[in-house]
């Protein structure tokens, strides 16, 4: 939400509603930005729902009312929380693009693991992304991954699956007792 402050004095030859149309029909540019130790709260319902912290984030020129990425770079760490409030899970990747109340894709080196079980998910390729929907609260990927829980390897060529690796639908699963 933008907030707009107006002094209003007593000349007659100001057009306040002129201006404010003039302001609607040419929304603001976001200059380039960059932020060093970046962190986004996303909060649902005043309970905080997931914490983003990267090394820097990008801001590229674009309009308020595009759907533009912002852009998160080095240590990516998107953690996951409950209703509750307590974390479930962690996505770590190099870097990510983030469309508010949209979605986060994370791309390369990427590692998500369930806090309480300790499940992890890695790719077999370091360029792969993986997409958390921000309206389905859901994790999925087209690219093929290891899941590891406790003694079992499970690989796919791609997955849909709640955030802490519940749930999961899996393409072309494999099974193994052996982990590599």
């Amino acid at each position: 939400l933008t907030f707009l402050n107006f002094i209003i004095s007593d000349q007659g030859n100001i057009d306040i509603i002129g201006f404010l149309k003039q302001i609607q029909s040419n929304p603001r540019i976001i200059p380039q930005t960059k932020i060093q130790g970046a962190i986004i709260t996303i909060v649902d319902k005043e309970k905080v729902t997931m914490k983003i912290k990267c090394d820097s984030l990008s801001i590229i020129n674009s309009n308020q009312n595009s759907s533009s990425p912002t852009i998160l770079e080095g240590r990516v760490r998107a953690v996951f929380f409950d209703e509750n409030q307590d974390s479930v899970s962690v996505l770590q990747s190099d870097m990510a693009e983030y469309i508010e109340n949209y979605s986060l894709v994370a791309k390369n080196n990427i590692i998500v693991y369930n806090v309480q079980t300790k499940d992890s998910l890695f790719f077999i390729n370091k360029e792969s992304e993986i997409e958390w929907n921000d309206m389905l609260k859901k994790i999925q990927s087209n690219d093929q991954f290891i899941l590891k829980n406790q003694d079992e390897c499970t690989t796919g060529s791609s997955f849909y699956s709640n955030v802490d690796l519940t749930d999961m639908k899996i393409s072309n699963p494999k099974g193994s007792n052996r982990c590599e």
